[in-house]
Formats: structure tokens, C-alpha cells, sequence
């Protein structure tokens, strides 16, 4: 909670100096609401100012007084009930959250599913790992921890084990079956990966698999640096959710080893690479084949 200073405590004493007698040797009473406020140094008028105990006055009116760095803080007891309040529900809230930890991959999977389908934006944060929670924090928050959409909804899930990386990390597919008040139905499918950490599963990434296939074409930029790639899917029922596409290379694309969190110089990026792409959530060309900044690279082979 926002500390408040109580630069009002000024003018009430100000508004006292008014009411008090003329002379420096007369005695000085301040009230509140009808009553006496007790100090332990009397107030003092000096030229025509009185100067009076500010922890008095502020405690009078309700005020909690604290020193700290050689300055004076006044805040309302109200602030500092509320600050406690704030603190005992994040210590209940982690603690629920230790209790409810997934114990195994699948686990983990099948509470974040749930939580996306429920809309339970404290659910999906609650079996994601440390660093994806301080990623998506904000995005939660802003939310106020409600997700999704509440039209279309999603009708049920399915999960399917890609893969299992070794035995802390494990791949998996989640497709989401959507419906509407009209009946219209269709499906989404991400991809998540989860880690073991300690004696917990956490959800490690969460990603959308545009393209998965072999680089085809290879594009260079003035500098000679790979600037963007072709990527094509052989498949007749192709695996992501474009047969074939362009993925641009940017500062913030992220190419990793296969499923692991192990990063690769975009060097590695030839032709007859394979390689999964998800795009950002940014402007794409959709001109066939799509044009968009690839988000998240994954080469297998290298």
C-alpha cells in the first residue's frame, strides 16, 4: 500500500496557532473532537507559529507514526492494517500453492489444461515454473486473473505425451475443443513443456506450432546475417497449423536445441534443418505462404 505523508498535519497545526493566545508564557491545549490531546512536550508558540509533536496530533487523529532514514512517516492505521492483511494472504496463497504442487509431468499438464478451460488465470499461474511466472505475471494481473474468452468456450481438452526429453522434462500436446451458442466447434492445439524442479512439475513454456519442417531456403541481410527462413512440411496432413511459411530472425527470436532450454546461434539455421516454428503474436502477412517474426525457433538435428 502507498504510504501517505500527512502534509494536512501541517495546516491542523497552523489552524491550532489561531486559536491560541498571543503571548509566548500562555498555556497551549490542542483538541480533537472535543477532547485534550495529552503530549509529552507541551506546544510553544514561537513567532507567532505554535510548534507542537507531530506523533500526538497524527496518533489523535488515527495515524500510525514511524521513523525510518532519518525521515518521519505518517500513515493511516487503515494502510497498515491492509499492508498485513496483503502480506497474510500472499503467505496463504504460496503455501496453497506448495500443497497443490503437481508431484508428476502429466500432472502439471492436466492442471494448466484445466485452468485454461476454466478461465482460472491463478490455477495456470499456480504449475508454472519461477521464470515463466515473472514473464506472465503483468499479463495475469492486467486480467485480474481471468482468461480467455467467455464465448467461444472451451468444451473439453486432450492431452497427448510427444515426448519425454529425459526424465525431467517432458513434451506435450493439448488440444482444446471449442463450442459456441450457435454449435460451431473447432480446436487449438498448443504445445507446453514441462520440468521437474526439486520434488515438483512446473510448466516450463507454452507455445502454438505454426510450421514444423525442413528449411528450404535460407535469406540474408546486407550484414551476411541469416535475416529469415523457409520452412516447408512435406507431410499431407501437416503437423502445425501452416503447411509452409516464412519465419523472420529477430533480436527477440529464441532458438533452442530441440525441446530443451538450451540456446542456439541462428547459425545453425541451413537448409535441410529441421525445425518447429511459432510465430509472435504480432502483425503477420497472410498472403500464402504466411510472413511473420518468429517468436520461438526449435532445431532438431544439430
Amino acid at each position: 500500500m502507498k504510504k501517505k505523508k500527512l502534509f494536512f498535519a501541517v495546516l491542523a497545526v497552523m489552524i491550532l496557532s489561531l486559536a491560541t493566545a498571543a503571548f509566548a508564557n500562555t498555556a497551549i491545549k490542542m483538541y480533537v473532537d472535543g477532547e485534550e490531546i495529552e503530549t509529552d512536550v507541551d506546544p510553544v508558540l514561537v513567532n507567532h507559529r505554535v510548534l507542537a509533536p507531530v506523533r500526538a496530533i497524527a496518533e489523535a487523529l488515527g495515524m500510525e507514526v514511524t521513523w525510518k532514514n532519518n525521515a518521519v512517516y505518517i500513515e493511516s492505521k487503515a494502510d497498515v492494517n491492509d499492508d498485513s492483511k496483503a502480506d497474510a494472504c500472499d503467505m496463504r496463497i504460496q503455501l496453497l500453492e506448495q500443497a497443490l504442487a503437481p508431484k508428476d509431468a502429466l500432472s502439471a499438464a492436466e492442471s494448466w489444461a484445466e485452468g485454461v478451460k476454466t478461465r482460472n488465470g491463478a490455477l495456470e499461474f499456480a504449475v508454472m515454473s519461477p521464470e515463466l511466472r515473472e514473464e506472465k505475471y503483468t499479463y495475469f494481473s492486467d486480467l485480474n486473473w481471468v482468461t480467455g474468452t467467455s464465448s467461444p468456450w472451451i468444451e473439453s481438452y486432450e492431452i497427448t505425451e510427444v515426448t519425454n526429453i529425459n526424465d525431467e522434462i517432458f513434451r506435450y500436446e493439448v488440444i482444446f475443443n471449442y463450442t459456441d451458442s450457435t454449435g460451431y466447434e473447432f480446436s487449438e492445439r498448443k504445445f507446453i513443456t514441462v520440468k521437474k524442479f526439486e520434488d515438483n512439475w512446473f510448466v516450463s513454456s507454452m507455445e502454438r506450432l505454426d510450421i514444423k519442417g525442413a528449411i528450404t531456403k535460407v535469406t540474408f541481410d546486407d550484414k551476411d546475417e541469416i535475416s529469415s527462413i523457409f520452412v516447408e512440411d512435406p507431410s499431407d496432413q501437416p503437423a502445425g497449423n501452416y503447411k509452409e511459411g516464412t519465419a523472420f530472425i529477430g533480436e527477440e527470436t529464441k532458438i533452442y536445441k530441440g525441446y530443451t532450454d538450451t540456446e542456439l546461434d541462428k547459425s545453425v539455421l541451413t537448409e535441410g534443418t529441421e525445425v518447429e516454428v511459432t510465430y509472435t503474436d504480432g502483425p503477420m502477412i497472410m498472403i500464402y505462404p504466411p510472413q511473420a517474426m518468429a517468436k520461438v525457433i526449435r532445431v532438431f538435428g544439430n
